[in-house]
């Protein structure tokens, strides 16, 4: 009797239900993980077309409008063109020595039946005159 209790207590490993436990915390995180790089990689296409929009361009006269139309040129090249509202997000302000843009946006994305990720992003580029922009 006493074999049989040693053989059992120095038995180890998974039992079905940690290996069920742990595939599923991976497969959970796995999944939310591919819900929202898309999201992410979506902002740092918006920065890029925040970027170009205002390269060769004199930022001391380039309008907000302009600003607008080559944002929505580079993101529908990307596939990015339905995503922001620029009247609500878009804000653009100008000094004597300082040029400033930045958005405002929110994104929602749905996971499992009423449960969503809400990531707000605020992209801002500060660029002098002379055109040397630094992200903030």
């Amino acid at each position: 009797m006493k074999k049989n209790i040693k053989n059992f207590k120095s038995q180890a490993g998974w039992t079905i239900w940690s290996l069920i436990f742990t595939l599923g915390t991976i497969g959970f995180f796995a999944y939310v993980g591919m819900k929202l790089v898309p999201m992410y990689n979506e902002n740092q296409n918006i920065v890029n077309a925040m970027e170009r929009s205002l390269e060769n361009a004199n930022l001391a006269k380039i309008s907000r409008r302009d600003i607008i139309n080559s944002m929505e040129k580079q993101l529908q090249i990307d596939g990015d063109d339905n995503i922001i509202d620029y009247k609500k997000a878009l804000k653009v302000s100008r000094d004597r020595t300082t040029f400033k843009i930045s958005l405002d946006y929110d994104r929602v994305v749905p996971l499992v039946a009423n449960i969503s990720v809400l990531a707000e992003f605020t992209p801002a580029l500060e660029c002098d005159l002379g055109g040397k922009c630094d992200k903030k």
